[in-house]
């Protein structure tokens, strides 16, 4: 693998820009049919001050629900290994006015964060492509 490649990760370790692209827009959709997120992230017993890690972020669908639930007295790192994921989050996270919204680029199974980083960590909606 070469340096460029450790750095953001293998594109065979990641979806393409557009099934990215449609997976975001299929997210959108079942949340305007049934919303059901601020319950579900509401399940996991976040609370104020927790260290969250929302594993496999994606475009953010459960990220800023956590994010509300941590407050800004927690943080909440989201991960990915998919740049336009990251690229979304942040925008998200500066849209709520969310500093505690912290975006993680993974390469492959490589995640820079330290042990014991975190409270909890989650992955809500993984997909693993083949």
């Amino acid at each position: 693998m070469t340096g460029a490649d450790a750095a953001h990760g293998r594109e065979s370790d990641r979806m393409s820009d557009l099934s990215f692209r449609l997976m975001t827009w299929t997210f959108a959709a079942i949340d305007l049919v049934h919303s059901h997120l601020e319950a579900r992230a509401g399940s996991f017993g976040i609370r104020e001050g927790t260290t969250f890690v929302d594993y496999g972020c994606g475009p953010g669908r459960y990220t800023l629900p956590f994010a509300r639930l941590a407050g800004a007295s927690g943080r909440v790192y989201a991960v990915d290994v998919q740049e336009l994921a990251l690229e979304t989050v942040r925008r998200k996270a500066q849209g709520a006015q969310f500093g505690h919204i912290l975006p993680v680029l993974a390469c492959s199974y490589d995640c820079p964060l330290p042990d014991d980083c975190a409270d909890l960590i989650c992955s809500p909606d993984m997909y693993f492509g083949v």
